[in-house]
């Protein structure tokens, strides 16, 4: 106290030297207003000197406070300490403040004095700041500010600095615990910020520094205190309150979030983001802790409870923790299942806390990693069990009897004994159900059995699910019954069995989560290649019915004819044609089985669909009723054989389409349509005239010549131009069209220059004569030409002639070849143009009924004399050789060789109709028929030509031999040419 007033004193004898004596009193905030302008460098100087001491105070913090050990902390006010002292020992008498005090009170409102800077300076420190440049007048802030103080620290409250409330700032002023103080307290106020939650160091000592400063002001402001970073009294009291006050239910303090972080490591999480809460989900979570750790579980976080977290935490059995015990510990886990490693040693790593969490969560225990003390029980409870290999229990036999029922037979005659067979299958149920294997049946095991021999799923059970289980045992090929119940017999039972076996499961007739996990898998998985499943059979029969067989002997396998089936399926019945068996496929199947339009079936629409296929030439009964029979069955086949659909004797969707559609076909009694017209014309080519006049109207005399032409060419008669007549009448009109020739059928017939008998005749021809036809008229009449003479013949005496060289044999040579490529000019080889040709002319001529020898088809050179050989010994009846020529690229046109050494004039005829159909067909120039002494038409004893086609060097002969177009009308020529010579 002496030291205050001595600093008091100095100030006041510094401002009477150089400030008047006088002071005008003032309101504060008027007080504050002059200071700034008297002495606002003094302010900015104090300011600088006030950054200056943080400046200095940070650099004393260092890094290694806020990890373990915190520096020893300097008294940064040493210094100002030994003035102090050296004041006091000047100050030998006391110096009189009588002057200073008002009304018995050392400052109050109104006063003006240089100390009251001072007064504000140490508010400020500690906590109760007035302003940020405070002056020497006690206003209205200022009093407001020592009543904060006195009503903070418990002091009587009236505003005026007297003796009780400076002493009182001194006291904590002057309190070694601050920063740069050192006390023996402040070893115990550090463990006691880190239990609160504001951890200071790991090894704390008495140096009270920059951390603990930073920790003491952090909880000052958690706690609502002034924050001055100086351990005072309030803030002591109340650290003191919360370390004797355990942590409860409705507490907002800063060591809740510490208490919820160590209880998440030992696997008691309250919340993923801890905040200072400590609401309902925090006390459930401390009371789950301690009833699992044994303590009274009342959810308060009491000294038991904390020591224990402690404990726990502190287990050497943890990660990153090292004991010779460990290496038992990883000993006992690996003989329950849970191995660690194959040489264990004391440290206790990830691996290890990895097995822990294992085999706590697979227990049913708190799964944290830590072997504490209620995993170690577990542990020993599990590895003094009588059920493993070696012991020996009266349960022992009811185990291996239970075991056995479950497809895990030990013995016929089972004991007491738990031997190597018993431990061996154990490990096979165990491993078989997904449990740990251990071979050891300890309490999840035991339970495992239980559960399964509990089921309502087995023979003599009862229950909602049976029915679901037997329709889907069903779907998958196993069937137990048309109209399944809740009771589960020795069918299902069987089926189940069976079930079993095919998947290699384990035959016990049960529905045990194996084997319903199973039929899940199946029932959701779509059959598709590759899979072996017994519903593959099922499906594969169910395919063959509805007209996509696959195999007369289904088997399991899905392989790529089933898939192709399926695809077939799927596209015939406008489903996605992905060849997969999924929930679309299998619901259309089963629609087209369930058709009320099958054999055996009897539906009142049946009557309408056998009168509807009788209208369509399919005719079933003359009486028809409801029944679906064989008869109708039959009928159905043919029609769907007949329009090119599926022939599964189903009145399936595309075959009820189908018949609907033709029941409305526009081609029909009572229609009309352009295509009538075009219909009459081309049935009056073909001899069934309709009218001299056709129109568009389709009516019974176009029905009956219809119904006429369906009779005769063998389809079926309904009247109806449908496709199949369609066909049928394109095909003749067609045929027409190509046969460009017809056999004369009378004795004697007359070729007319009209299309009747009005004409005159022009020529007579007889029996078996070939006339080419040039073209027909509507009235049945052909424009035809023989004999160089053309005129009109009635269709009725002549045989169309699709095949006028029907029993021909003609040689034919490409020529050239291989390594002779001929003339090569207009971008084009000989050898292979020829080769084009002739190639073109062979399928030509085949088509027209004649075989045809190649001398070559392919890039390859025969000699001159090969060729005339090959002529020679076929047996044929006339030889051409194939070439183009080429000579100064302005020559041009066509030429046609023959020789006079053998059969001169068949030769010479023979060279004369190649050269004229070819002249007709390309139009080049005509060069004319010649003799020419060449080795293949010399040698060859049968008739024989060589033909030059153009002049590949000839800008206009090359660019018609260049054409694709061009290449197809020579081999045309060469057609008509060699029927020409043969009629």
């Amino acid at each position: 106290m002496k030291v205050r007033h001595l600093i008091f004193l100095l100030v006041l004898l510094f401002s009477l030297v150089h400030f008047s004596s006088q002071y005008t009193l003032a309101e504060e905030e008027n007080d504050e207003q002059v200071s700034q302008e008297k002495i606002e460098g003094e302010g900015e100087s104090s300011e600088k000197e006030n950054d200056d001491n943080l400046s200095s105070e940070e650099s004393e913090h260092s890094p290694s406070e806020e990890n373990n050990n915190e520096n020893p902390e300097v008294d940064s006010n040493e210094s100002l300490i030994e003035n102090e002292e050296i004041i006091e020992v000047e100050a030998e008498e006391p110096i009189e403040v009588s002057s200073m005090v008002s009304d018995g009170n050392l400052f109050k409102r109104g006063d003006s004095d240089p100390r009251i800077i001072q007064l504000k300076i140490d508010l400020a420190k500690l906590g109760f700041p007035v302003s940020n440049n405070p002056n020497e007048n006690f206003g209205p802030s200022t009093e407001e500010a020592v009543k904060d103080f006195q009503s903070y620290f418990a002091i009587e409250v009236h505003g005026m600095a007297d003796e009780t409330t400076l002493n009182k700032i001194d006291e904590i002023l002057s309190t070694p615990l601050q920063n740069g103080g050192n006390h023996a307290d402040a070893i115990t106020l550090k463990e006691n910020l880190s239990k609160l939650g504001f951890h200071v160091s790991n090894n704390p000592n008495t140096a009270y520094g920059p951390t603990t400063e930073r920790r003491v002001r952090e909880f000052q402001a958690f706690y609502n205190l002034r924050e001055n970073g100086i351990a005072d009294e309030v803030t002591l009291a109340k650290i003191e309150e919360l370390i004797n006050t355990p942590m409860s239910r409705g507490d907002y303090r800063q060591d809740v979030v510490d208490l919820k972080v160590k209880l998440a490591e030992v696997g008691f999480a309250v919340s993923a983001n801890p905040n200072p809460q400590f609401g309902p989900s925090t006390e459930r979570i401390v009371k789950d802790f301690q009833s699992y750790y044994g303590l009274e579980s009342h959810g308060r976080a009491d000294n038991a409870t904390l020591a224990k977290i402690e404990e726990v935490l502190g287990s050497p059995f943890r990660s990153g923790r090292n004991h010779e015990d460990t290496i038992t510990l990883k000993e006992n886990l690996s003989r329950l299942g849970f191995h660690v490693s194959d040489n264990p040693n004391t440290a206790y790593g990830p691996s290890t806390e990895a097995r822990v969490k294992e085999f706590q969560s697979y227990y049913g225990l708190v799964a944290n990693g830590i072997g504490d003390e209620v995993t170690l029980a577990k542990l020993e409870e599990l590895l003094s069990s009588s059920f493993q290999n070696g012991e020996s229990h009266e349960d022992v036999i009811t185990l291996k009897e239970n075991l056995s029922k479950l497809g895990f037979h030990v013995s016929d005659n089972p004991n007491t004994v738990y031997g190597p067979m018993t431990e061996r299958r154990v490990r096979e149920f165990q491993a078989y159900y997904g449990l740990v294997v251990n071979g050891m049946a300890d309490e999840a095991t035991l339970n495992k059995i239980d559960e399964i021999l509990s089921t309502p799923l087995q023979n003599g059970g009862n229950h909602a699910d049976a029915i679901t289980l037997k329709e889907h045992l069903s779907k998958l090929g196993f069937h137990v019954s048309n109209n399944p119940n809740t009771a589960y017999g020795p069918t299902t039972e069987r089926r189940v069995r069976e079930f079993q076996a095919f998947y290699n499961l384990r035959e016990n007739g049960i529905a045990d989560e194996v084997t319903l996990a199973k039929i899940e898998e199946l029932i959701n998985t779509p059959m598709s290649r590759g899979d072996y499943r017994q519903d593959v059979v099922d499906l594969k029969i169910k395919l063959a019915e509805i007209g996509f067989a696959i195999s007369p002997d289904p088997t399991p396998q899905f392989g790529p004819s089933t898939e192709q089936a399926v695809k077939d399926f799927q596209s015939y019945y406008g489903l996605s044609s992905s060849g997969i068996v999924n929930d679309a496929t299998l619901n259309k199947i089963e629609e087209i089985l369930n058709s009320p339009f099958r054999n055996g079936r009897n539906h009142e629409d049946t009557i309408t669909l056998k009168e509807n296929l009788s209208k369509l030439g399919f005719h079933v009964s003359n009486n028809p009723n409801t029944a679906y029979g064989p008869s109708t069955e039959r009928r159905v086949k043919e029609f769907q054989e007949y329009y090119g659909l599926l022939k599964n004797g189903i009145v399936d969707e595309p075959t009820m389409d189908k018949i609907n559609n033709l029941l409305n076909w526009p081609l029909r009694n009572g229609q009309s349509s352009p295509e009538v017209m075009k219909l009459k014309m081309d049935l009056a080519l073909l001899g069934y005239h309709i009218s001299n006049n056709p129109n568009e109207n389709y009516g019974p005399a176009t029905e009956k010549a219809v119904r006429d032409f369906q009779s005769d060419n063998n389809l079926r008669v309904n009247g109806i131009f449908d496709d199949p007549t369609k066909d049928k009448l394109n095909t003749l009109i067609s045929e027409l069209s190509l046969a460009n020739y017809g056999k004369v059928t009378a004795s004697a017939l007359n070729v007319r220059s009209q299309a009747s008998t009005n004409g005159s005749i022009l020529t007579q021809i007889s029996r078996n004569t070939i006339v080419e036809i040039l073209g027909s008229e509507s009235n049945g009449w052909y424009r035809v030409k023989v004999n160089g003479i053309t005129g009109y013949v009635s269709g009725t005496y002549i045989e169309l002639v699709t095949q006028p060289l029907s029993g021909r044999i003609i040689v034919l040579d490409a020529g050239h070849g291989g390594s002779d490529p001929g003339a090569i000019a207009g971008g084009m080889q000989e050898k292979e143009l020829v080769l084009d040709v002739s190639l073109r002319a062979q399928k030509l001529l085949e088509e027209a009924g004649a075989t045809v020898i190649m001398t070559r088809t392919t890039d390859v050179y025969p000699t001159l004399a090969q060729r005339a050989s090959i002529a020679n010994s076929s047996n044929a009846d006339v030889f051409l050789s194939v070439h183009a020529n080429a000579f100064n690229g302005s020559a041009n046109g066509t030429e046609t060789y023959w020789y006079n050494s053998y059969q001169s004039n068949n030769s010479q005829r023979l060279a004369n109709t190649i050269q004229s159909a070819t002249l007709s067909k390309l139009g080049l120039r005509d060069r004319g028929v010649k003799l020419g002494n060449f080795h293949v038409i010399r040698e060859t004893r049968i008739p024989s030509a060589l033909l030059e086609l153009g002049f590949m060097d000839h800008s206009g002969d090359a660019a018609v031999l260049r054409q694709s177009s061009s290449r197809d009308r020579a081999a045309e020529a060469i057609r008509d040419g060699m029927i020409n010579y043969f009629n």
